[in-house]
């Protein structure tokens, strides 16, 4: 069984949510016109757990069940922590990801780790460029995750 889930959720918290609550930023590549349905770690695992008792097997393209933009999943973050107004988001041009990239792979000739760099500027074009979305096999909302990462950060504060 292969499974091919799009994007997780912990992903787009981490850095997404991260950013916009440390920050008040959300940085976008390009006109953030491609759209993502990520999943939750959960619905995977209870995918695979389903596939193990139903003894399924097969390839499985995974989405969970809200497609947003990059920029919608940055407000949706401000939205939950309270600053929606004060949300300032700036956008990379793709002419410069895609420069910085071919530089990245000239110089990852002598340099493994450039090499390294190169291919994940390349992914982020990729995914800059083209819809993210498979079929949906999750329940879990991105808007649930966001509100829990918040209250948890509210509670180690309050504590602190």
């Amino acid at each position: 069984t292969v499974l091919r889930p799009n994007a997780f959720f912990n992903y787009l918290t981490d850095h997404a949510f991260a950013d916009v609550q440390k920050d008040g930023r959300h940085t976008v590549l390009g006109d953030v016109s491609h759209r993502i349905n990520p999943i939750s770690r959960e619905d995977v695992a209870s995918f695979i757990a389903d596939c193990v008792q139903n003894r399924r097997g097969g390839e499985f393209l995974m989405g969970g069940p809200d497609v947003m933009t990059f920029r919608e999943i940055g407000v949706l973050a401000a939205k939950v922590i309270g600053n929606e107004q004060e949300l300032q988001i700036r956008s990379i041009p793709l002419w410069f990801l895609r420069l910085m990239a071919v530089l990245l792979t000239l110089v990852g000739v002598f340099s493994r780790s450039m090499r390294c760099q190169a291919a994940l500027l390349h992914w982020m074009l990729y995914v800059s460029t083209h819809d993210g979305i498979a079929p949906c096999c999750g329940k879990k909302r991105l808007i649930d995750e966001y509100k829990r990462k918040y209250e948890d950060y509210q509670r180690e504060n309050k504590d602190n």
